[in-house]
């Protein structure tokens, strides 16, 4: 038996890259004879998502194959008056410092009740980004079995606890799979890691056969960003570039901003501040299926971001040959190379990205072949059935010595 304990703090119905990424590998790794058990513990519960059940976890899928455990980490459910009267009078660095805390905290005990229930053996824990490293950790130490962590992410200031959490981690666990060579480097580089076996690159992929793109794309103003609205995604530095326009190119825009978080108050004002809220549409959370409808039809997709390790929405979009432009941060720089496949620009610099969302207009046959080449080196290099089979290799590595 080949029984994985999957972690992860981001998942269907309510989820970003990360849980796009956790569904496609789990299935992947089920074709490829795995069995995975999947314990969900969310950072915070939101609008769009509420824990229901009355017990510390609630199975939402139970087959030989794949095994989905919702864990409660709703804090307002399980947190003390006092204790939620703390988070309100917080500063937002601090509280997400005591969220964190207490997120591994409420996990480990909603996990830890659920594997009192089972009878299932587990080979080993792969635990997807930092912040449930703790719970994950301990979990590991309890079962005795190795662990893997895939690194989604280093973005947060080095006085964060998050980055205390991510120091922790990579020190506890027996193999780091980074999602781009720009992670692998920051925990190079942030942490003094010395340990250079432990860490492999393993990419975020795609599937392809989710949808192909039709025919070319014309400059018809369609742009579209897609990812959470918080300050380090950039989405106001693409509203004011494309407030910045010539009026005869503004008048053809239409711009879609897919998903939601925090900024998305603040990126409504600056909207109207900057006369574009009769041209900008925000479509909150929307399935997959339709974000791919608005990446066909797009102009270009927009990724303003300050920081990024390795965009999900990216490799999406130029999966159906779409054209990207992006800032040029983290994992971009190894995914696109400027004017070849895509385009880049200088993070911040609101000036250059007018400019070259004015190129795409004039350009079309140069954007239609950039979209092409995208297309070339997703189905090349990013595919989900060569990154699991690169992982299994990393699981039977790490247990080879089980019996």
């Amino acid at each position: 038996m080949k029984r994985i304990l999957m972690i992860s703090s981001d998942y269907e119905p309510c989820y970003g890259g990360i849980g796009i990424h956790v569904k496609n590998l789990t299935y992947e790794l089920i074709k490829l004879g795995y069995q995975i058990t999947l314990l969900i513990g969310r950072m915070k519960t939101s609008l769009d998502y509420a824990y229901t059940s009355g017990d510390f976890y609630s199975v939402t899928a139970d087959t030989e194959a794949l095994k989905v455990v919702e864990i409660d980490t709703d804090f307002a459910r399980r947190l003390s008056k006092e204790e939620l009267k703390l988070c309100s009078v917080l500063e937002e660095k601090d509280t997400f410092d005591y969220e964190t805390a207490i997120l591994n905290q409420l996990f480990l005990k909603g996990a830890i009740t659920y594997l009192g229930h089972t009878d299932d053996k587990f080979r080993l824990i792969h635990l997807h980004d930092a912040f449930i490293s703790f719970g994950a950790v301990m979990l590991g130490r309890y079962l005795n079995i190795p662990m893997a962590v895939t690194m989604h992410s280093m973005n947060s200031g080095e006085a964060w606890m998050i980055d205390n959490v991510r120091r922790y981690l990579v020190n506890n666990v027996d193999k780091i799979l980074c999602v781009s060579d720009f992670i692998r480097n920051e925990i190079i580089r942030r942490f003094n890691f010395t340990n250079l076996n432990k860490l492999v690159t393993v990419y975020n992929s795609v599937n392809l056969k989710i949808r192909k793109r039709g025919q070319p794309v014309l400059s018809n103003g369609e742009i579209v960003f897609c990812g959470r609205l918080e300050e380090v995604k950039g989405v106001d530095l693409l509203i004011r570039a494309v407030s910045l326009l010539p009026q005869s190119y503004r008048e053809r825009v239409r711009l879609t901003i897919i998903g939601t978080g925090s900024a998305k108050e603040q990126l409504k004002r600056l909207c109207e501040e900057v006369h574009m809220e009769e041209k900008t549409v925000f479509t909150g959370l929307i399935n997959q299926r339709d974000v791919f409808n608005y990446y066909e039809k797009a102009m270009c997709v927009v990724l303003p971001s300050r920081k990024e390790a390795f965009s999900t929405a990216a490799l999406e979009a130029m999966s159906i040959g779409c054209c990207v432009l992006a800032s040029d941060v983290g994992g971009f720089t190894e995914l696109i190379h400027d004017g070849e496949n895509g385009f880049l620009f200088k993070t911040e610099n609101v000036q250059e990205l007018a400019g070259k969302l004015r190129y795409i207009f004039d350009h079309t046959q140069i954007v239609n072949d950039v979209g092409g080449k995208a297309q070339l080196k997703i189905s090349e290099e990013y595919l989900w059935e060569n990154t699991a089979k690169k992982i299994c290799n990393i699981y039977e590595e790490l247990t080879a010595f089980i019996q």
